[in-house]
């Protein structure tokens, strides 16, 4: 009966010890690098960015554009390793407003550090084989096009 109640001990500490540190990476989120962004008005010149976690310290970068072009970047914030919620990003209102969509984007610290130096050291972090970023809508007002008029209702001056 002893025996087997030293096994039974044995199996619970092997098996506790086995999932600590999947546990503890889990929680620190190491390794994995996401942004959780809801849709939101432009016009206040912020955007709040609910969560990024970073497998390292860098920044949380907003583009109007998704193709990571340097000259489409609309603000920026730093993030921590780990899980950063509520991310308060200051934006710039007159680039962003027109877009109906907008990218957050995932960039590492990896120049000097609090300083963003894109295009540069502080490059995109890549998941997976692709940029860790996703898109969200900016609830911008539709642009409505002046409808054509057709010929037989437009006025031609009199000739």
């Amino acid at each position: 009966m002893k025996m087997r109640l030293f096994a039974t001990a044995m199996l619970v500490t092997t098996v506790a010890s086995l999932l600590m540190p999947i546990s503890a990476s889990a929680q620190t989120g190491a390794g994995v690098n996401q942004i959780a962004v809801r849709a939101q008005e432009t016009n206040t010149g912020q955007i709040m960015v609910d969560s990024v976690t970073a497998a390292q310290d860098g920044w949380v970068v907003l583009y109007f554009m998704g193709n990571l072009d340097p000259l489409t970047v609309v603000g920026l914030a730093p993030v921590h390793k780990g899980v950063n919620t509520n991310v308060k990003v200051n934006i710039d209102s007159g680039l962003a407003d027109p877009y109906p969509t907008l990218w957050a984007v995932l960039h590492a610290d990896q120049g000097a550090v609090g300083t963003f130096e894109w295009p540069g050291a502080d490059e995109p972090v890549y998941q997976n084989g692709a940029p860790a970023m996703t898109a969200f809508g900016t609830q911008a007002p539709a642009v409505v096009a002046a409808a054509p008029q057709h010929p037989r209702y437009c006025r031609w001056p009199a000739g």
